[in-house]
């Protein structure tokens, strides 16, 4: 039974760059829809409540205020549900999620899990020579995650870039199996400069809808080459959900971190050394 469900799985893997744009268009109508509301409702509950185990005491509303699946994906919590470490210096979790990987950047490659390398400039579609012997940090958002990216740090928000690509899942399964996911699939690029110090955010879209949306109007966005706060809203994965945070070498002192972590969106990673 398993190698036919492991056989059944590589042949959807295979079908994905078919079946990537048509399955968006649907799943994108489907968590637009509006009406009826009972069975938007319904499936908010079922499916986000009590399957994935979703706490709605966070969400800044309550189900039945949210007229889309999408709006609930996408929703927002309440004030202080996460905390921004107010450290001097703090390197924060953009993301809810979980430390998928972690460690040093060698030979201009990182790990998408062990054994199974990728190159930065791949990931970058550019020069990757700024990150040698840093560190990237790979945050994986499952359905049940708050949605919603931060800024890691005080910063300037220099630059966003985003880059085609398929739309392969990004769950456990699937980036065991196929190389080079995060430098393939969908992805949205943001370029931060902390003084002297670069930080790259790389957001990767997945299998289905596969977009990011940047949230221009928040206030904590102020625009291109302005200042931004730690913990300020950045983008929303609309069914996305993974994040790859740069940073070059012993630009930060970290804290005790380890693959499987789970994180919170405010939680410290580290410290800038100011290096």
């Amino acid at each position: 039974m398993v190698r036919i469900q492991d056989a059944l799985f590589r042949l959807f893997l295979a079908l994905v760059p078919l079946l990537g744009a048509p399955a968006g268009r649907l799943t994108a109508a489907l968590v637009h829809l509006r009406r009826p509301r009972f069975l938007v409702r319904g499936f908010i509950d079922s499916y986000f409540v009590r399957r994935l185990g979703v706490d709605l005491d966070e969400a800044e509303k309550p189900a039945a205020a949210y007229p889309t699946i999408l709006d609930f994906f996408t929703r927002r919590l309440k004030k202080g549900a996460r905390p921004v470490d107010r450290a001097p210096g703090a390197l924060v979790s953009p993301a809810d999620g979980v430390l998928a990987s972690f460690g040093r950047i060698d030979g201009g490659t990182v790990l998408q899990v062990k054994g199974m390398p990728y190159r930065v400039s791949e990931l970058l579609e550019g020069s990757a020579d700024a990150w040698e012997g840093g560190t990237w940090l790979t945050i994986y958002l499952s359905p049940k995650d708050y949605h919603r990216v931060h800024h890691p740090a005080e910063a300037r928000l220099v630059g966003m870039r985003p880059i085609p690509g398929r739309l392969y899942p990004v769950n456990d399964r699937t980036v065991s199996r196929v190389p080079r996911v995060f430098s393939r699939n969908r992805r949205t690029i943001f370029e931060y400069r902390r003084g002297r110090t670069p930080i790259t955010l790389v957001m990767v879209t997945a299998f289905n809808v596969g977009r990011i949306t940047p949230l221009f109007g928040a206030a904590s966005f102020p625009g291109l080459g302005l200042p931004v706060k730690r913990g300020g809203e950045l983008a929303a994965f609309e069914l996305g959900s993974t994040v790859v945070l740069l940073l070059p070498k012993g630009a930060v002192r970290f804290s005790s971190l380890k693959a499987g972590l789970p994180l919170r969106m405010g939680r410290r990673l580290g410290v800038f050394t100011g290096k």
